[in-house]
């Protein structure tokens, strides 16, 4: 996670600079750009990037590891996968390629339809490279998205191989990084969707399982035992 941050921040910096070489060369005046949620978001991660007991001292966790085996504290462990659990990793892999075709089909098919309408409407050769242009301009997008996904769509396969997932008891965080939030586990960080993030919100402490490799929150309990959060795949 905090290597997504890194690179982020590399980027961010990367456009930023761009845009004030511009100022220099052009005599434009500076605008902030795309590069600076990069920063922002890229900052957040590379700090919480880590689960809660990672970024401590090591005689700091010394001490938090001691004092927590008396509260059932304890890192990510793997758990054994059922039918039941298999099933949803195989419709939510399902689900992820389903949406994925549907959203690509849309944007190329508005690129291309939108394309033709302002192709005909000017006419001539200009037409034609406006029509291409505006064409090429969904096809990209409906390229990047099946592009994007593909690696999601590999680590849901991965986990459907799996025989087991991981389950971690202890304390949380949920930070807040602007596009999104991250699930601080003792020993890790993973993205979270809108959904559990508003479910567990309060919890300092919590039972989290979940997938070994695209970090599919699958139910969540609280210290007392109480279930807060159940994924249900579409």
């Amino acid at each position: 996670m905090r290597k997504t941050g890194y690179i982020l921040l590399f980027v961010g910096i990367v456009i930023e600079a761009s845009s004030l070489a511009a100022v220099f060369t052009t005599n434009q005046p500076f605008h902030i750009t795309y590069g600076l949620p990069m920063l922002i978001v890229g900052w957040r991660l590379t700090r919480y990037g880590k689960g809660i007991h990672a970024t401590k001292r090591t005689s700091e966790v010394d001490s938090a590891t001691s004092k927590s085996s008396a509260g059932n504290d304890c890192p990510s462990r793997e758990m054994p996968v059922t039918s039941a659990v298999a099933d949803l990793f195989s419709r939510q892999l399902h689900h992820v390629q389903k949406m994925t075709k549907r959203i690509a089909k849309i944007l190329a098919g508005v690129g291309i339809v939108a394309g033709s309408v302002v192709g005909a409407s000017v006419g001539s050769s200009d037409g034609k490279t406006l029509f291409f242009m505006i064409s090429m301009i969904g096809v990209t997008a409906a390229a990047v998205i099946l592009f994007v996904s593909s690696f999601h769509e590999k680590r849901l396969r991965r986990d459907l191989s799996e025989t087991t997932y991981l389950r971690a008891r202890g304390p949380i965080e949920i930070v807040n990084i602007r596009y999104g939030n991250l699930l601080r586990l003792s020993d890790r960080a993973i993205l979270l969707d809108n959904k559990p993030a508003k479910a567990i919100k309060g919890l300092d402490w919590a039972t989290v399982d979940y997938s070994r490799h695209a970090k599919l929150i699958l139910a969540v309990w609280d210290r007392a035992g109480k279930p807060v959060y159940q994924f249900v795949a579409s």
